[in-house]
């Protein structure tokens, strides 16, 4: 045993002259690192929505629907040609939940459809309106719908979308709702 103990420290030193390999783990040099496309750069939001950006094929080509939101007390986010609004997003403070009403339309689901991400609420039929409530505290609200820009599409069940402009004044609502 003696006669090999030389030849097992050369070898021991041998091995430690050697270049250790590198950690798994190592950052990549920025240089070497390929960017992330634009979808993918901004965060996911709070409790794990999702929020990045992307298109919204249930509504291409699809006209933007003639009109303005104003916002009125209560508060409440409404778009349409003067007189009755054809959408709808108010504030029911008592029960502390959005109140989301596409007017005109029959239906027991409403979709919210935006650049960030796509919602399905269950809905009732009030009349000739289909009305979808939800606590004003789903994080969808703050980190898609209050965000969103471009068009927002409202659809009742699996119907042709309604294309409204994005605007501010649904930030509005969903902040002061919550």
């Amino acid at each position: 045993m003696m006669r090999h103990a030389p030849f097992l420290l050369l070898l021991l030193a041998a091995a430690a002259c050697q270049k250790q390999p590198e950690p798994a783990n190592q950052a990549v040099p920025l240089e070497e690192a390929t960017p992330l496309p634009d979808a993918m750069q901004e965060e996911p939001g709070r409790d794990g929505i999702a929020t990045e950006r992307g298109n919204i094929p249930e509504i291409a080509g699809l006209a933007v629907a003639d009109g303005r939101w104003t916002l009125t007390d209560g508060p409440a986010a409404r778009f349409g040609l003067g007189g009755e609004p054809v959408f709808s997003i108010a504030c029911d403070k008592a029960m502390r939940m959005i109140v989301m009403t596409r007017a005109g339309v029959n239906g027991t689901a409403l979709q919210l459809l935006t650049e960030r991400g796509a919602t399905r609420f269950d809905a009732q039929t009030a009349g000739d309106d289909t009305v979808a409530r939800f606590a004003a505290g789903y994080p969808w609200f703050k980190d898609v719908l209050a965000k969103a820009g471009g068009a927002i599409g409202v659809r009742v069940e699996d119907g042709i979308p309604l294309v409204l402009p994005a605007d501010p004044l649904i930030g509005e609502v969903v902040a002061g709702c919550r």
